[in-house]
């Protein structure tokens, strides 16, 4: 029960700083596949955190459905699900994403990460 306790205590916190730690050098670099790609492995790996599942395997439709059995707000699994289909399409998208892009998406990650920690 401690560790579980402990692991979402420091959910938000680790997701944040890892947003920030391994996002933020590679925005700085504007290597936009490589910064989508960090920024959906930490969104991910928050919410699997959070729900006490491996990130490895949730997928995107299944979030929904595990969300909304929380009691969590549409509009806030809306969001973050948007979040991760954003990483999702610039990853693979042609062409880059300009620095100004990436910045605000970085922001609108975090917020997501903020935002999901208050629903839950």
């Amino acid at each position: 029960f401690f560790f579980f306790s402990s692991r979402r205590r420091h959910t938000r916190y680790i997701s944040v700083t890892g947003v920030q730690t391994c996002a933020l050098p590679i925005l700085q670099e504007g290597d936009s596949k490589e910064f989508f790609s960090e920024v959906s492995t930490a969104l991910m790996g928050y919410i699997g955190d959070k729900l006490n599942v491996p990130a490895a395997g949730l997928i995107t439709d299944g979030l929904d459905t595990m969300l909304g059995k929380k009691g969590v707000d549409e509009k806030v699994v809306a969001n973050y699900l948007g979040c991760l289909k954003s990483c999702d399409f610039k990853r693979f998208a042609p062409g880059d994403s300009s620095n100004g892009e990436m910045k605000d998406f970085f922001n609108t990650a975090k917020q997501a990460i903020v935002t999901m920690e208050k629903a839950l």
